[in-house]
């Protein structure tokens, strides 16, 4: 299913980042692997400091590990580990950055 594109505008006609993040987890869930990329980077653009920003950052490169693109899952993953080595995420990224040897 789609959201209308109402449903991912604010009233003041800015992408609303949350709708974009929404998206990119039922894409997520349905393992639509390449719309769920776009959805959350479109979330990443328009949030870069918003809380999501990891998990959205880790999931990206799941898709990617999902769709075989080692090289592009470990850039994500080494991303998250640089920029938010605190995270839970990046400690799940160091878990699957050794499955990607």
């Amino acid at each position: 299913l789609k959201a209308p594109p109402a449903a991912t505008a604010s009233s003041s006609g800015r992408t609303n980042p949350k709708a974009a993040y929404d998206e990119a987890e039922a894409l997520f869930g349905s393992k639509k692997w390449k719309e769920a990329i776009l959805s959350y980077q479109k979330y990443r653009d328009t949030n870069p400091r918003g809380k999501l920003y990891p998990d959205a950052t880790y999931k990206i490169g799941v898709c990617f590990q999902e769709l075989g693109m080692k090289d592009e899952a470990r850039t994500f993953y080494e991303e998250l580990k640089e920029k938010f080595p605190n995270a839970k995420e990046a400690k799940k990224a160091v878990t699957r950055l050794k499955t990607l040897k």
